[in-house]
């Protein structure tokens, strides 16, 4: 039986994964003869091995300079290595002068810095954008840009478009994004400037740029400008597909803003004869919605029957404007209609809407009507709240139907409805008619 036993010392200094050196035992069947065992001996010998092992981040950093992006992109594709990406990146730039990152490089550096929100190194970047001209790819450049504006970093934006104006590949879709950004912001006045800025420096903006500019100038009220940028923006021949509901939807609007509904009309009855999809219910509601403010009732039931059959019917504001129409010309008796026309579309039939129907009669003279549409409604699930509960009990008190009307008071206070004064001036005056002044106190 032979043991041995061999100590190592390393000169190392750095931390290296620690070997496991173990004790042999050799045993031989075949020989008795212990000739290799010496039991006098009682010292093991102690062998030193001065080992240098390298570190092994200093041995990552000796690509040769045509591998040096591919290194370093393929540290990047890793969470766990990627913070060592880059500073071997750092690294590389400052001791290694061949290096010259690439564009995949940049957008794996990019999209790290984004994500570990390391918004100071990103000047830093931005810097050697121009050093090496060279940029990452339009999506990356746009992905950075709305990052920087959703982290109100907008001084950075300002110092990114500067240098993203030098190639229309990467420029064209980096304002657009910055356009986007300020508008879900609500800073329309900076979209305005940026689009100004975009065309002094010769960058022609596409449709989605369009796009943006118009919602700019539509919010802030100047639809003059929007229909006067839809001019320019036909002149161009630009392809608006992937923005064309949204454009035409703004332009839309902007001309019944304008008082042009009929021109607005042909907009849409055109374009989707050219086969444009604006199947928007958006377009539908601005455009009933004109018609019905104007009284303009069969262009109004027209577009509202075909929106109906193309699902397209989401606003409750258009169900009131139906409403409001047909009680100003005289076609009260079509309110209901609407009413189930909601029902059928799964819109919750709102308290103001229901008082409009029964208020429609009212004013009419219907008063028996109001009261058996009161009833109808109930029975069609909707539910009455305390502007609907106010006018049936005017109603009530103006049929003489005092006993209805304080049942109705009663059920109205039950359902938590116990602050509308009008429901309680009709009260008051009825029990002052009827000589009750102890009831109404």
């Amino acid at each position: 039986k032979f043991n041995f036993f061999t100590s190592c010392k390393t000169s190392s200094s750095f931390s290296i994964p620690c070997y496991n050196l173990r004790v042999f035992n050799v045993n031989s069947s075949g020989c008795h003869s212990p000739i290799l065992e010496d039991e006098a001996s009682t010292t093991l010998p102690v062998i030193e091995l001065d080992l240098k092992f390298p570190d092994p981040q200093e041995e990552f950093s000796t690509p040769g300079a045509d591998n040096l992006n591919d290194f370093v992109c393929g540290l990047f594709q890793d969470r766990q290595t990627e913070e060592f990406a880059y500073e071997q990146y750092e690294k590389a730039k400052k001791k290694r002068p061949e290096f010259i990152p690439n564009k995949s490089t940049f957008d794996h550096l990019i999209r790290y810095l984004i994500r570990s929100k390391k918004w100071g190194s990103m000047l830093s970047v931005c810097d050697d954008f121009k050093n090496y001209h060279v940029l990452p790819d339009s999506y990356t450049c746009s992905r950075l840009i709305a990052s920087c504006i959703r982290a109100r970093k907008f001084k950075m934006v300002r110092t990114l478009l500067e240098v993203f104006k030098a190639d229309d590949d990467v420029a064209v879709p980096a304002f657009d994004s910055a356009m986007r950004g300020y508008n879900e912001l609500h800073m329309f006045k900076s979209t305005i400037s940026l689009f100004e800025r975009m065309k002094s420096n010769g960058i022609v903006p596409n449709s989605g740029c369009y796009c943006r500019i118009m919602e700019a100038y539509f919010k802030k009220g100047d639809s003059r400008k929007v229909v006067e940028l839809f001019h320019e923006l036909g002149s161009r021949q630009l392809d608006l597909t992937p923005f064309s509901t949204q454009i035409y939807g703004i332009l839309c609007e902007s001309l019944t803003k304008l008082g042009q509904p009929f021109e607005a009309l042909e907009v849409f009855r055109s374009r989707t004869k050219e086969g444009i999809s604006l199947d928007s219910s958006k377009i539908y509601s601005v455009l009933i919605s004109s018609f019905a403010s104007i009284r303009e009732v069969e262009v109004a039931e027209e577009l509202f029957e075909e929106a109906e059959t193309k699902k397209m019917l989401r606003d409750p504001s258009v169900f009131l404007g139906l409403i409001s129409m047909y009680v100003e010309t005289g076609l009260t008796q079509k309110t209901l209609g609407v009413v189930k026309a909601m029902k059928g579309a799964n819109i919750r039939v709102s308290d103001n809407i229901c008082c409009a129907v029964v208020s429609g009669f009212s004013r009419k003279n219907r008063l028996l009507t109001a009261v058996k549409v009161f009833k109808d409604l109930v029975l069609m699930g909707c539910e009455p709240g305390q502007v609907t509960y106010a006018s049936i009990i005017n109603v009530y008190c103006r049929l003489g139907l005092h006993s209805k009307a304080e049942m109705v008071f009663r059920e109205m206070e039950e359902k938590g409805f116990d602050k509308c004064v009008v429901a309680y001036s009709s009260m008051v005056v009825m029990y002052g008619k009827t000589g009750r002044p102890r009831d109404a106190m």
